[in-house]
C-alpha cells in the first residue's frame, strides 16, 4: 500500500533479493550487484557478476569489463555526483514558484500603460482574460 510513512532502507535484504534475481539470470540484478561490489572494493567478485551480465547482452557491464584495468575506486566520483544531486535538490527546492499565470511586465513598461490608460480616460483594473493578467489601480 502507498503511504505517507517514509520508506526504510534494509541494505542486507536488498543485497539478498538482487543475489536472489541475478541467480535467476536477471542481467539488471547481476550489473547493479556489480556495481555495489565495485564500490566496496571486491573488483573480483563485481567482474564476475559483470561478467554474467555481459552474456546476455548488457552493454553496461560490457563497459566495465572492457577497462577493468583502468577501474579506480569510484568514491570520489560519487562524492561529486552526489555533490551535485543535492545541490540540484537544494536550488529545485528554493526555486520561487510563480504566484500567478500569465504575463508579467516590469514596473516600468507598467507605469507607461497606466499613463496611457488615464490619457484615454480609462478607469479600473487592468484586465486582460487572453493572458490572465490583471492590475488594479
Amino acid at each position: 500500500m502507498l503511504s505517507n510513512d517514509p520508506v526504510v532502507h534494509n541494505e542486507e535484504q536488498g543485497r539478498r533479493w538482487l543475489k536472489t534475481a541475478a541467480a535467476n539470470g536477471n542481467s539488471a540484478a547481476q550489473y547493479m550487484l556489480g556495481k555495489m561490489y565495485l564500490q566496496e572494493g571486491q573488483k573480483e567478485l563485481a567482474m564476475t557478476y559483470f561478467s554474467m551480465a555481459a552474456e546476455q547482452g548488457s552493454s553496461y557491464a560490457q563497459f566495465f569489463l572492457d577497462r577493468r584495468d583502468q577501474l579506480h575506486h569510484p568514491s570520489a566520483m560519487l562524492a561529486v555526483t552526489r555533490l551535485f544531486r543535492s545541490l540540484s535538490q537544494m536550488f529545485q527546492d528554493n526555486a520561487q514558484k510563480q504566484v500567478s499565470p500569465g504575463i508579467h511586465i516590469d514596473r516600468k513598461r507598467r507605469h507607461e500603460l497606466l499613463k496611457k490608460r488615464e490619457a484615454l480616460g480609462i478607469r479600473g483594473p487592468i484586465q486582460d482574460e487572453s493572458y490572465g493578467y490583471s492590475q488594479s489601480m
